[in-house]
């Protein structure tokens, strides 16, 4: 770097890093001097005070401090001007540059070097934060590919669902049922009910009708006896056409809600159910005249007719 002020010919530039270095080492070196001097003038100034005793001379402490200032101010100078001197041999400047200025300029290179270091540090960080919003876009990327499989996986779904509800429902399945088993479960019911006012129709809405004026009529407008009646021929009509199913009717107190006659009615029509089918029938009840009137219907099965007595503990 060229040092205003100075004429003579120099080097075209500095390398602020090795003069940085160097003068740091000086002012290292120049630090232990100025403590081997200090020790030398504080012997020196022992041997004064031990010659002056030994003269009977008091000592005066203001006249010791002025003297210890003096010298002080001795020794920077000469510190000084050693500095001046070597840092003129280390950087070949002539003896009238201003250090000062010097200082400054190397001051101003070693900031600038630090914000190119800074630079340098804030372009890696970035090229790193760059790479990591990389990486996670990667994952997005491949959460979003899975996340639009599933939405195609749950319309297809949604689709199926929207068929069953429209075509496959409950409702609908229960009118598919009703017109397939309406003739067998009219036959059953005829047979298990008395009197015979109503006869099962294929309309899920009105499953029955009037025999004597064919009038539709709801579930809600019948009995209990005759709601029950109408389950029981629904279910033991669909309960026929089972052709790969288990081979067996469970029965849960079926009669609970119908009068005695119809009672003996049904019980009649599942002896010739078991006789003319290979039907297997668990009947269960709580009623000891229910339990007793089905004994009396089924023990000439003999061996094939068993009884099981449960109770409560």
């Amino acid at each position: 770097m060229p040092v205003e002020g100075d004429d003579r010919p120099g080097p075209e530039s500095l390398d602020v890093i090795e003069v940085h270095k160097r003068v740091e080492q000086f002012l290292q070196k120049l630090q232990v001097a100025i403590a081997e001097l200090d020790e030398k003038v504080r012997k020196s100034d022992e041997e004064i005070r031990r010659r002056l005793d030994a003269m009977d001379i008091p000592v005066n402490d203001s006249l010791a401090a002025a003297a210890e200032r003096l010298m002080a101010r001795q020794r920077i100078a000469q510190h000084a001007n050693g500095v001046c001197v070597i840092a003129h041999q280390i950087l070949d400047l002539a003896p009238t540059t201003d250090l000062n200025l010097l200082l400054a300029s190397v001051d101003a290179a070693v900031l600038g070097a630090q914000k190119e270091l800074a630079a340098v540090q804030s372009d890696s960080n970035s090229t790193a934060r760059l790479t990591a919003l990389q990486a996670q876009l990667k994952q997005l990327a491949e959460r979003l590919g899975r996340v639009d499989g599933a939405i195609v996986r749950l319309n297809a779904a949604q689709h199926v669902l929207d068929d069953i509800i429209e075509n496959q429902s409950l409702d609908a399945a229960s009118a598919a049922v009703v017109a397939a088993t309406h003739k067998v479960a009219d036959s059953i019911f005829s047979r298990i009910h008395a009197p015979a006012e109503y006869m099962v129709t294929a309309d899920a809405e009105t499953p029955l009708k009037r025999r004597d004026n064919n009038s539709a009529v709801q579930l809600n407008q019948v009995s209990t006896g005759q709601r029950a009646a109408y389950a029981l021929s629904m279910f033991l009509a669909m309960n026929a056409q089972v052709k790969d199913g288990p081979t067996l009717i469970l029965l849960d107190d079926p009669i609970s809600h119908i009068d005695d006659l119809n009672a003996l009615s049904f019980m009649d029509y599942l002896r010739n159910l078991v006789l003319k089918s290979d039907r297997q029938v668990f009947f269960a009840t709580a009623d000891e005249k229910v339990a007793g009137l089905f004994v009396h219907k089924f023990g000439f099965l003999g061996e094939e007719f068993k009884t099981i007595e449960l109770t409560r503990s």
